[in-house]
């Protein structure tokens, strides 16, 4: 069964390299309305100002001429290892969404340390509704085929944050041996994950910052620590097949992980400390 992870909305935002430049920020508020605005906080952290601030909402697309018929595409075959299919929509590659992000086209081949190919596909990404009444949310897609893993990815085009909140509102499905995950790229080094495993149970995601491993293979304890969905309130368990919201604040030496608004970790080790990119999978 292929597996998917379905966006309704994404935030980012990019931090200011001297947050004293900011002496007061407003709640946090489209740029495009508050032209007032030199500074943004970001939801459950008052303390860390920022200085850009992006929103993209696929919710907001229902009128759009090129949502009123959407198909999901075929399922990637065998016979498509190579990674050179079409986009799905115009959306992905022009205009404002489509100038900050570009749907993944690079392929790993089978390794010692990773046995199976993975070759990414721009018709693994499109746009989708769960009904024609539904709002339109934005799909990734993974499925395992006999000779690679046809996956899936978006990337912001340039390496341009240094410190960031980004937050995401998403579900997963699909059958155990898939990876979904919201995350800060530069090197294996300099990289901080929210990770949500198939394998794991529903309840479960994973806040990881690398290196995972120290260099003679063995895992280091502090680099990933599962967290546990909570409702709003604390007290109800979730279920990552279900929408939640997930929040990632990289700041100077620490990073911290939000589900549905309540901080669940900080972490000191392994901090990026270089220019990123920010990477949707």
């Amino acid at each position: 069964m292929p597996s998917h992870i379905s966006r309704g909305l994404l935030l980012s935002f990019l931090a200011l390299p001297n947050p004293e430049q900011c002496l007061a920020a407003p709640p946090l508020a489209p740029a495009s309305t508050t032209p007032e605005c030199s500074c943004y906080q970001a939801a459950g952290n008052k303390e860390a100002l920022f200085l850009n601030h992006s929103f993209y909402d696929f919710r907001s697309l229902g009128n759009e001429t090129f949502a009123s018929n959407l198909t999901t595409p075929p399922a990637i075959d065998e016979t498509q290892d190579r990674g050179i299919e079409p986009l799905t929509s115009l959306f992905f590659d022009t205009g404002f969404f489509g100038n900050y992000f570009t749907p993944a086209s690079w392929s790993n081949n089978a390794s010692e340390a990773a046995p199976v190919a993975m070759v990414n596909s721009h018709q693994n990404v499109y746009l989708a509704r769960d009904s024609p009444e539904s709002p339109v949310h934005l799909t990734l897609r993974t499925n395992r085929l006999p000779s690679f893993q046809s996956t899936s990815g978006l990337e912001t085009t340039e390496l341009a944050h240094m410190y960031a909140s980004i937050h995401i509102r998403a579900r997963v499905s699909g059958s155990p041996g898939a990876c979904a995950g919201m995350f800060t790229y530069l090197t294996d080094e300099q990289e901080s994950d929210i990770e949500i495993l198939t394998r794991d149970e529903r309840n479960t995601v994973r806040a990881t910052n690398q290196p995972g491993v120290d260099p003679n293979g063995q895992v280091i304890p502090e680099a990933s620590t599962p967290i546990t969905i909570t409702q709003p309130g604390g007290s109800d368990v979730g279920s990552w097949t279900e929408w939640n919201d997930y929040q990632l604040n990289w700041l100077p030496g620490r990073s911290e992980w939000l589900i549905n608004g309540i901080s669940k970790l900080n972490k000191t080790y392994g901090v990026p400390t270089q220019p990123s990119n920010i990477q949707i999978r």
